[in-house]
């Protein structure tokens, strides 16, 4: 299922919003969190967590979200929707690869 950005907003008044976060208005941060809102809620009711709760990966979606504002370059990248998606679903992956993985407890005695 894929999760398209809200109609109302066009992909380049997100990238303006995300250029506005960059140079320091993080104010525009709330509107870019409202518009990914659904993809990450999307996200965190896909995947199990056993370590935490879905308002845990939401959370881990929303750093996600703030990586790929500081890491978004518009020479490199004409749109910021689908680096976006891969840096919430890159960062909600990695805490549930690091809560689901085996540990091996080894005692010596």
């Amino acid at each position: 299922m894929a999760i398209n950005i809200n109609s109302s907003q066009t992909s380049d008044n997100i990238n303006q919003y995300v250029i506005l976060c960059k140079i320091g208005y993080w104010e525009y941060f709330e509107n870019v969190c409202e518009i990914y809102k659904p993809y990450i809620n999307y996200l965190a009711n896909k995947y199990f967590y056993k370590d935490g709760d879905k308002e845990d990966l939401i959370q881990q979606g929303l750093i996600g979200l703030y990586y790929a504002i500081q890491r978004f370059d518009p020479h490199k990248n004409k749109q910021f929707d689908s680096f976006a998606k891969l840096c919430i679903r890159k960062s909600i992956l990695q805490i549930i690869r690091g809560s689901n993985a085996k540990k091996t407890n080894y005692s010596y005695k």
